[in-house]
């Protein structure tokens, strides 16, 4: 099993020669925010895969596919440590690098696969219903969290510099943490119906609990008095207010 290491290290290449480097003041509450990552992913990752063998036993026992719902509960059993410890560590080892990095890193190891329309005509089908159905979980945990991710996006930015984040280079954000599952469940020997449910289960159990993990985040970088407070931003155009943030995060 992958050990999540508890110290995070600063020692990406020397400061003089990075665009961005962690404020020597706030390397602690950098570790702080990685406690709190070691402790609820990992919790998030178990619920949703005891919860997608209830569900996929549920399917096969009334379901005319109940073949195909069994052999995905044995392959998502026999491949569920594997996952999870590549999952922590992908996910770890980009939130790592992010701090040595800054937002524009870039690593081979991330998994992270983008759609475009100008790329759907491309994808065989099969790889445009799982690309829409994370695109789609994504987007609903952007809406979601939208509060809460600015004020991350905020904070983020000032610890390493002033350095402008968003969605798409937050470490946490719910891009990142969806395509780097997706990168590991997209070869599974499993039917495209069967990687949908699993995708679905993901969203409902990870995804939608993670204004908890935001709510930490933010809660320690306001207690350190980084970006205290944060001026008001409008609503994601033709979004209205999400309920997993908070006023005056």
């Amino acid at each position: 099993m992958v050990h999540w290491d508890n110290i995070i290290s600063f020692e990406g290449g020397r400061s003089e020669d990075r665009q961005y480097a962690v404020r020597d003041e706030y390397r602690n509450v950098v570790g702080a925010c990685r406690q709190v990552i070691l402790k609820v992913l990992p919790r998030l990752m178990d619920h949703m895969f005891e919860n997608i063998d209830d569900m996929l036993y549920e399917l096969a026992d009334s379901d005319s596919r109940q073949t195909a719902y069994f052999d995905a509960m044995r392959e998502l059993r026999k491949q569920r440590e594997g996952i999870q410890d590549s999952f922590n560590g992908l996910f770890l080892g980009r939130f790592d690098r992010f701090w040595n990095m800054g937002p524009n890193q870039h690593h081979p190891d991330d998994l992270i696969s983008e759609f475009d329309s100008d790329q759907f005509s491309l994808i065989e089908e099969e790889d445009l219903e799982e690309g829409l159905a994370v695109s789609n979980m994504i987007a609903k945990g952007e809406s979601r969290f939208f509060r809460d991710l600015y004020a991350l996006d905020k904070r983020f930015g000032h610890i390493i510099g002033d350095a402008e984040i968003d969605n798409s280079s937050n470490p946490a954000a719910p891009a990142v943490i969806a395509s780097l599952f997706r990168g590991l469940v997209i070869d599974l020997d499993i039917t495209l119906a069967a990687k949908l449910i699993v995708f679905k289960q993901f969203e409902r159990d990870v995804i939608e609990f993670l204004g908890n993990l935001y709510d930490e985040l933010n809660a320690i970088l306001k207690g350190a008095g980084i970006v205290p407070k944060l001026a008001e931003h409008p609503s994601p155009s033709g979004v209205s207010r999400p309920q997993g943030g908070r006023e005056g995060q």
